[in-house]
Formats: C-alpha cells, sequence, structure tokens
C-alpha cells in the first residue's frame, strides 16, 4: 500500500532491492501505528482501559480508604466508572441504590420526632429531641453472621460475629450529609 503513494519511474523500482526493504520497513512501522492508534481509542474510556487502567485510578483518587484490599479487576473497574458517574443525592433511594451496586440488600429508615397532634400511637416516631431528625439507619439483611450455641461453642468463643459490610459503612458515611448520624444494623436474610 506504501508502494501507492510512490511515483513510477526508473527510479522507483518495485524489485526486490534496498528500497523494497526501506518501504517494507516504513510500512510495518506504519502499522504498528495504527494498531497503537487503535488502542488509544479504547484507553480513553475506563471501561475498556488496560494499560492506562492505574492512570485513570490515580486521576479519581483510586483506590481511597473505602476500597477493601482484595479487590479484583471488574470490581476495581466498577469502583471506577460509579466514582466517576456518581452524581450525589439527598434522597433516600441514593443511599439504597450504593448499597444494591455493591451487592447488599438494604433497606434505609429515617427517623423524626414525636410530635403531638401529629403523631399518634404505634407510630414509629422516636421520643427525644429534634436531633432525631438527622439520624436515619440502614438495615443491610444477608450479612454473614454466627452466634455463640451452648453445646457447640467453647469457652472463649465470641458471643456473637458477623461480616461487616465496611465498604458499604465507610461509602455511606462519607456521602452522608455532614449533620446527619448513620447507624448500621446487621440483620439475617429477608425471606
Amino acid at each position: 500500500m506504501v508502494w501507492d503513494l510512490f511515483p513510477y519511474g526508473f527510479a522507483w523500482t518495485r524489485k526486490k532491492g534496498v528500497l523494497d526493504d526501506l518501504v517494507t520497513g516504513i510500512a510495518s512501522e506504519l502499522e504498528n501505528a495504527e494498531g497503537r492508534k487503535e488502542q488509544l481509542l479504547l484507553e480513553m474510556d475506563p471501561r475498556t482501559a488496560d494499560e492506562m487502567f492505574t492512570d485513570w485510578e490515580r486521576g479519581w483518587g483510586l483506590p481511597d480508604e473505602c476500597t477493601p484490599d482484595d479487590v479484583t479487576m471488574a470490581r476495581r473497574r466498577a469502583a471506577l466508572i460509579s466514582k466517576i458517574t456518581q452524581l450525589g443525592d439527598m434522597r433516600p433511594t441514593y443511599y439504597l441504590s450504593i448499597a444494591h451496586e455493591l451487592g447488599y440488600d438494604a433497606e434505609l429508615f429515617e427517623w423524626r420526632p414525636f410530635i403531638c397532634g401529629l403523631s399518634v400511637c404505634g407510630d414509629t416516631d422516636m421520643l427525644g429531641n429534634e436531633d432525631v431528625r438527622h439520624a436515619w439507619e440502614l438495615n443491610i439483611y444477608g450479612v454473614v453472621q454466627s452466634y455463640f450455641e451452648c453445646s457447640i461453642a467453647v469457652c472463649g468463643d465470641p458471643l456473637g460475629s458477623w461480616t461487616e459490610a465496611s465498604e458499604l459503612e465507610c461509602r455511606i458515611n462519607r456521602t452522608a450529609p455532614a449533620q446527619s448520624t448513620v447507624f448500621f444494623y446487621y440483620k439475617e436474610a429477608r425471606t
């Protein structure tokens, strides 16, 4: 194909020789450059980046304190895409979407103070001052839990243990409004 760019004549012979070797070498390098250009197009998108993926992570501040150490490449890529596309929100559905994105079944409950004339017996309103307006709870279902069982456990075993969703807690606390307090409750899987 490079030969098509050359003029015709005695000086530009197409026979095997020094000029042919030179043109073949140039053509090979141009082909390599074209391939690298196509790869660079893939590297421009973090969903398909490979060679420049660590540069994408560094540019967006990853890994951060919310990222566990033993993370697969797929999880790292999902965390990066999430950070790039994350818009933020104050609604409960946003915080539930963070939990679902990380693979947790969760439910959010906003507390509110008991108000005479508005609250009724049996409501879930809290007794207390106005500070409960800024507290909410996130119930996380299906987290691995184990309890001390008589005749099975031995002295020295903990009375209970569970696998905490530390990545979820970190991301929720980082994105929650500054005046709010989040309580995390771990519960058995819903049926």
